[in-house]
């Protein structure tokens, strides 16, 4: 666990009034608190569209984020191109951690 700079998760509820702290959506998306109206998967997705991979690396590390990278969070992400980009990047990360 890494845990950098967690205000990077502000990033990704740019377009609305969120009421969860970094913090809170952090241990949310490390199992470690329960937030009863949001989807894990949806968030990590929301995640990965908004926030900087770099700012992620920082935050989580790899180890975590390869473990986000599955087809369930994929399918909420909108873009079809991102998505295939991210496939490649567990792919490069499954080779590689």
């Amino acid at each position: 666990m890494k845990k950098g700079d967690l205000s990077q998760l502000k990033e990704m509820y740019w377009d609305y009034d969120y009421p969860a702290s970094p913090e809170d959506i952090y241990n949310f998306i490390m199992g470690k608190k329960e937030l009863a109206y949001l989807n894990r998967d949806m968030v990590i997705a929301r995640m990965l569209v908004y926030v900087r991979w770099y700012h992620l690396i920082d935050i989580f590390g790899l180890e975590s984020l390869k473990s986000f990278l599955t087809e369930s969070v994929f399918r909420y992400i909108p873009n079809e191109e991102m998505r295939k980009n991210y496939e490649y990047v567990k792919k490069v990360l499954d080779r590689a951690l």
